[in-house]
């Protein structure tokens, strides 16, 4: 089996190794080479295999991944995959939002729809991107509080591990932002939200706002019931 050199492919050969290459070795080489050299004159291209639905996963991954690793960010493309029907493309296109240096509330519009995606990694990659683009809104709050449920009774794999773990993460990015979540939490906003829900996310601030949250709240919540895990 001939070895390709990928390394010595002039930039326009490139996308072909990418795209062709006979190993997924060859495709990933393509992708070090891209983002290594800064070809950014490749971005119209990638964007195009990023949002071609025709393109095999593998490639257009790839292509996001290139993308991300040249900066080069542009919303409908991104978009696009967010919103694709492999759960794989969608995680892949949250991930990359953290890369590209945006605000909060070019993020929020993005990911609410899919904070209660119906698959886990999604879920999960949603709330870890809400933490690393390391800004917030009322609107990015407001979908970590809404991944801020209840606990599950225990934490068998195929529902409820995935939802305890949620639940953290989403406690885990409020805690970088405990002013943004302090305003949420007591806003008009808040007030249809399950005290339960309220609880949790008031475990992100510090303990004198964590305590005036509990007290306000506490009562409705245990109409049903407080879980173990946040008593």
């Amino acid at each position: 089996f001939e070895i390709p050199d990928v390394a010595s492919a002039a930039n326009d050969k490139l996308l072909d190794h990418l795209v062709n290459g006979k190993t997924l070795w060859e495709k990933r080489a393509a992708w070090h080479q891209i983002v290594d050299r800064n070809a950014t004159e490749l971005a119209p291209q990638l964007k195009k295999l990023a949002a071609d639905r025709t393109t095999s996963k593998k490639v257009r991954i790839l292509a996001l991944w290139s993308l991300e690793g040249l900066k080069s960010y542009d919303a409908k493309t991104i978009a696009t995959a967010i919103s694709d029907k492999d759960s794989d493309i969608r995680r892949e296109a949250i991930r990359s939002l953290a890369s590209y240096n945006l605000t909060a509330s070019e993020v929020a519009p993005l990911l609410a729809p899919y904070i209660e995606d119906s698959n886990a990694m999604v879920r999960s990659q949603v709330l870890r991107t809400l933490a690393e683009i390391k800004n917030a809104n009322q609107d990015s709050i407001a979908l970590l509080v809404k991944a801020s449920k209840p606990a599950a009774p225990n934490d068998n794999l195929g529902g409820n591990y995935e939802r305890n773990f949620e639940r953290f993460l989403a406690r885990k990015a409020m805690e970088q932002y405990p002013e943004e979540v302090k305003q949420f939490l007591l806003s008009k906003q808040a007030s249809s939200v399950p005290a339960s829900n309220i609880i949790w996310a008031s475990q992100a601030l510090p303990e004198k706002e964590r305590i005036t949250i509990f007290v306000k709240n506490w009562k409705t919540a245990t109409q049903g019931e407080i879980d173990k895990n946040t008593f």
